[in-house]
């Protein structure tokens, strides 16, 4: 390579790497977000078999609770979980 284009190399270079930094936490994010609907939709469906209510209803329910104490939806769920696990006694 010309010494001249060294600087256009590095750019190219340095534009690729955030570009590929941007793509692989656009990915963690989306792998996070697919997680906590995971989350959210067992919980939804416990909810839904205990009270005998509509999804509709149970995600209320979970948004709700989740508002009024200050968290994260998927977070809540995830406590309503862990919650029956430990009353099911596993």
């Amino acid at each position: 390579y010309r010494a001249t284009r060294v600087p256009a190399i590095i750019e190219t270079v340095v534009a690729r790497f955030e570009q590929r930094r941007l793509l692989e936490e656009e990915l963690a994010t989306a792998r996070q977000d697919l997680d906590d609907r995971k989350i959210i939709d067992r919980a939804k469906g416990l909810i839904m078999s205990q009270r005998g209510c509509s999804e509709e209803e149970a995600y209320a329910s979970l948004r709700r609770r989740a508002m009024d104490s200050n968290r994260k939806i998927s977070d809540f769920a995830n406590d309503v979980l862990m919650v029956s696990e430990v009353l099911k006694g596993k």
